[in-house]
């Protein structure tokens, strides 16, 4: 997600925006999405994502997200 919202603004510079939703019950169900603490996991995502845009190495621990020192690799554009 991070990458794509980073190529996106490349393309076209302050001109994307990343809307970020906590899904809808019928299409969580569907493709078997658990939505026990939905904010909570849209908090994570957003919290992880912040931190990737911003061109660090994240790692973090939550309920619904774990990753180990990742980061966005750019090859292009001007970041």
């Amino acid at each position: 997600l991070a990458a794509t919202f980073l190529t996106l603004d490349d393309l076209a510079p302050n001109r994307v925006l990343c809307g970020i939703g906590a899904w809808w019950d019928p299409l969580a169900q569907n493709v078997g999405i658990d939505r026990r603490k939905p904010l909570a996991a849209m908090r994570e995502t957003v919290e992880v994502l912040r931190r990737l845009l911003r061109m660090e190495r994240v790692t973090f621990h939550g309920e619904f997200h774990h990753v180990d020192g990742i980061e966005l690799d750019v090859v292009h554009g001007r970041r």
